[in-house]
């Protein structure tokens, strides 16, 4: 029994031991094995974690980095920039609190929000920078005005800086969210250590704050991860770097957290040793018996969990305590089986993130090859997953980019340093051509450079775009400068944002100098106008024309035509105005002078007829003074009276004369002749009365001959002299200019004559001068400033009849105060100047039979007297029909036709055009109160004889018939 009993506890000894040492072995070898990798995967999972966060930082820092570069490149091209503008900017990127429009000089010109203008001077270092190298900077941190740290990033120009305010609170929550290790923080970190933001952290991450940050400080100036005690608590941090920064994401958490169901493993695995412990001593004599299966199975149980199979095996009857420990060591497994999940669900997470990103995410090893990637990167080289494994990135880069990618990542692999913006033409697997932005960064493992990961963007469309909206951009810009007119853009506020050059004709001012100002500067009538223009907008559904005034550099008024839109954003409301503004002054000064010569050709109408049917009475009184005379002797008492009468007449005459240079065909003896001769000519005339007047002289030497009436240029002179005169009543100077010139169309155009050459002749005094509304009637007929026994008013209106009659034109320029010039343009000749002598005045008798036609009864009365005693027999007509009757009857035995043009009925040319069916060898004189280059021009081309101007004396009747009439006549 002593022996059985002995056997019996040696057994039961051998069973306990039996028990115990393999429970202990796979206690000790399964709580290390888990232990160390659940602390491998939880720091892991840290650091990518990390990682992750670094990546995101970097991308949303870019991102806001474009948009400053995208409006940066807005202000290099002369884009309109408004408050609007940079709102948009804020609302739009998430990251920004503020964003800042400053000038070459660093000066805040704009900010979004408004009340955001003010510059730390850690962002004002940043500006000046960037302006110095016109290219992109980041500021040292500062604190905001939240009292949360803040930073700057600044884009310069030629023109200024584009300067957004980032909080860096706001992009670690951003980025973050929600998210963060179990017991543990988020800590946002400079690049020597320093903390900027932190995440909120919840109960169990109480203690890791700036002191743990501070105390670890030199230990996060490097990407990796460590395990570190601080104030007598074990600490897990994994650092990862921002590459566009420079700065570190550090993920910290308490070890103690990080490990606590590993704890609770081994707590309740320490408890089923223990109760093993004492079942087997309880139970040590039927241990032997049933030992043997339960200890198969935890054996069974224990080599599946060490292959990573952690389903749970059926425990088998055996004694209580094996039981026990059989479900404890299930119990583990499960326990184990559930937080393996759980890595491997946040190891699903973090890809689901990678490939839910648009963006190409990958990892390379030192060498180049693939070692991790997303299915974006897959879509972007057009290749399957399994077939990028192994195999280079570079081998998809075309060859004349492949120095360029070794050279950028040697410099990354060389200084650490990310590079961003990398752009590389690739090859896609199906042949086709893209272009990619590829950023690069380092991959730390174990302290060491382990390779580099980096994000791959397909921007083949973007650039495709950028240069189809470039090209656009230049057309429409082409477009609008080479418009003939201005177009300007202006904000709501009338603040100019945009003008293209042509506005440098209108106003004198480049459109740089423009924008910027308000608008209503360069109206003539100012806030007026502009009020009226945007009453206009608000009632006529946002467009308008209007017919204005506007004032350039110098103070000129100019008259433009101005129709204004407003410019609306994509949600119809209005943003502003645009204008297009044409020049009209030229079509106003052109609409006035064809005002000017419509009224002038009507009052020259009325004052050809009243000249015509004046010269008919003239003609009369000048007829039969002629008889009377004819049969006076001088010594008569009533031959002077005679005389009178007849320089009565001649004086009338002249008056109808100036009434006819008002009319058309109001030429009367047109010759060529020497301008000069013509202003030394009326000279002398004006200059015998009037010495207190100094004349200066300035005639070409070689003036072109000119074809006028030589005694209506000089009656035009004579009436440009007296005027001067009389506006110098104290005396003054007069100055006389003849000179060539030729016209070209657009001059010509300004006198109203068309393009050539032409003879100017040019008037000017020292006088008072005249105003604005004296110059605007100063060629009316009857307006005159003059009392009303000095003058007519029909000296400048006769003035600019005859030079319209000529072919040429009369212009006046004056001011009040600073004198008056007149130019005179005449038609140039290329002939020489035959020189004329005045016929006597002699009565040469003759014999004959003239057919006188007329309508007037005394024009025939006086007419058949004064040729009947010339000797002539006469054949009297009243009118164009029984004047064809008569030469009918009288058919060869009509010497002459004298016609008169103007006659109710049949006129003048058809009473030729008749007479020439009877008798195509009609002699035809005609007589008429207009001129000879009037209607009558019509006739002498169609073969009559000659012509004779009413009113005419007899010895101007007899010299004429005697040239005309044929020999066997006189």
């Amino acid at each position: 029994m002593a022996f059985f009993r002995k056997f019996q506890n040696m057994l039961t000894s051998f069973a306990v031991l039996v028990a115990l040492v393999p429970l202990g072995a796979i206690w000790l070898v399964a709580v290390q094995v888990l232990d160390h990798r659940l602390e491998e995967d939880i720091v892991q999972q840290n650091l990518l974690f990390a990682s992750t966060l670094a990546d995101r930082i970097q991308a949303g820092i870019r991102a806001s980095s474009s948009l400053l570069c995208v409006l940066a490149r807005g202000m290099e091209n002369n884009a309109a920039f408004g408050r609007d503008i940079l709102q948009a900017a804020v609302d739009e990127d998430l990251l920004l609190y503020s964003v800042l429009l400053t000038d070459s000089e660093g000066r805040v010109l704009a900010a979004a929000p408004p009340e955001s203008s003010f510059l730390p001077p850690e962002a004002e270092d940043a500006v000046a920078f960037a302006l110095s190298v016109k290219g992109l900077t980041f500021s040292r941190p500062f604190t905001g005005p939240d009292g949360e740290p803040a930073m700057a990033a600044a884009r310069g120009t030629e023109k200024g800086a584009v300067v957004g305010l980032f909080s860096l609170a706001l992009v670690l929550e951003s980025v973050a969210g929600k998210q963060g290790p179990e017991g543990g923080r988020i800590f946002l970190l400079d690049r020597h250590g320093n903390m900027l933001a932190a995440s909120a952290g919840d109960r169990e991450s109480e203690g890791i704050g700036p002191s743990t940050i501070q105390a670890l400080a030199p230990s996060l100036e490097n990407p990796g991860r460590l395990t570190a005690e601080v104030e007598g608590r074990r600490i897990q941090v994994s650092v990862s770097l921002v590459p566009l920064t420079g700065w570190r994401m550090a993920v910290i958490s308490y070890e103690k957290q990080n490990m606590g169901l590993l704890h609770e493993v081994r707590i309740v695995f320490f408890a089923g040793a223990v109760g093993g412990l004492l079942l087997a001593l309880i139970l040590a004599r039927w241990l032997s018996a049933r030992l043997a299966a339960p200890v198969k199975n935890l054996a069974e149980q224990t080599r599946k969990v060490a292959q990573g199979d952690y389903a749970p095996l059926p425990v088998k009857k055996s004694f209580n305590e094996l039981e026990s420990l059989a479900r404890d060591f299930s119990a583990m497994t499960e326990a184990v089986r559930k937080r393996e999940q759980a890595l491997t669900h946040s190891e699903e997470r973090q890809r689901a993130i990678l490939d839910g990103i648009r963006d190409a995410y990958y990892e390379v090893d030192k060498r180049g090859f693939a070692t991790d990637f997303n299915d974006a990167l897959c879509e972007i080289l057009g290749v399957e997953r399994n077939d990028l494994y192994g195999v280079r990135f570079t081998e998809f880069v075309r060859n004349e980019d492949k120095q360029i990618a070794y050279a950028v990542f040697s410099r990354v692999y060389r200084t650490g340093r990310p590079a961003m913006g990398i752009q590389l033409s690739i090859t896609r697997a199906d042949g086709s051509q893209r272009t990619v932005e590829v950023s690069a960064s380092l991959v730390w493992k174990n302290d060491e450079k382990a390779g580099f990961r980096g994000i791959v963007r397909d921007v083949t469309t973007r650039r495709i775009m950028e240069a189809e909206l470039s090209q656009t951009k230049q057309f429409l810009q082409n477009i609008l400068e080479s418009s003939m007119d201005a177009v300007v853009c202006t904000d709501l506020e009338g603040y100019v944002e945009y003008a293209t050059p042509r506005i440098r004709d209108l106003l004198g001012i480049t459109e740089g100098q423009m924008v910027g100002t308000k608008v209503e500067n360069y109206y003539a009538r100012g806030k007026e106008d502009a009020k009226n223009i945007m009453k206009g907008l608000a009632t006529q559904t946002g467009f308008t024309n209007y017919e204005m005034q506007v004032k350039n550099a110098n103070g000129d008024i100019r008259d433009v035509s101005l129709s204004v839109s407003l410019l609306k954003n994509d949600v119809g409301e209005p943003i502003g105005t645009m204008g297009i503004v044409r020049d009209v002054t030229w079509h106003k000064r052109l609409e006035n002078q064809l005002f000017h010569a419509q009224k002038m050709e009507a009052i020259g109408t009325l004052a050809g007829g009243v000249a015509h049917d004046f010269n008919n009475l003239l003609m009369g009184v000048q007829g039969y003074t002629s008889l009377l005379l004819l049969d006076m002797e001088p010594d008569h008492p009533h031959y002077d009276k005679l005389k009178g009468i007849e320089q009565q007449v001649k004086s009338a005459s002249d008056l109808t004369r100036q009434l006819l240079g008002l009319a058309r065909g109001g030429k009367y003896q047109v010759r060529p002749e020497n301008p000069n001769d013509i202003v030394e000519g009326a000279l002398k005339v004006f200059g015998r009365t009037h010495k207190e007047i100094r004349i200066h002289k300035a005639l070409a030497k070689s003036a072109w001959t000119v074809r006028v009436d030589r005694g209506q240029i000089e009656q035009v002179l004579l009436n440009l002299f007296v005027n001067a005169w009389q506006a110098m009543p104290g005396g003054g100077d007069i100055t006389l200019e003849t000179k060539n010139i030729t016209l070209d169309a657009e001059s010509a155009m300004a006198a109203g004559i068309p393009a050539g050459d032409y003879v100017m002749m040019r008037v000017t005094d020292t006088g008072v001068g005249m105003d604005e509304a004296t110059l605007s009637k100063v060629f009316d007929p009857f307006f005159t400033t003059k009392d009303k026994s000095r003058g007519t008013g029909l000296g400048l209106a006769s003035a600019y009849g005859i030079m319209k009659n000529h072919g040429g034109a009369i212009t006046v320029e004056s001011q009040v105060n600073q004198g008056t010039t007149f130019r005179l343009y005449i038609p140039a000749v290329r002939r020489a100047v035959s020189q004329g002598h005045k016929p006597p005045e002699t009565v040469h008798k003759g014999s004959g039979t003239i057919l006188l036609v007329d309508d007037e009864k005394t024009v025939l009365e006086v007419g058949r007297q004064m040729l009947e005693s010339l000797g002539y027999k006469v054949l009297p007509a009243e009118g164009g029909a029984q004047a064809v009757e008569l030469y009918r009857e009288h058919k060869g035995l009509t010497d002459l036709v004298i016609l008169d043009m103007v006659m109710p009925g049949m006129d003048g040319e058809e009473t030729f055009d008749e007479l020439k069916k009877i008798d195509p060898g009609v002699r035809v004189l005609v007589c008429s109160g207009y001129s000879l280059h009037g209607q009558a021009s019509k006739l002498m081309k169609k073969g009559a004889a000659a012509f004779i101007q009413k009113p005419f004396a007899l010895s101007a009747l007899s010299r004429t018939l005697q040239k005309v009439l044929p020999p066997r006549a006189n």
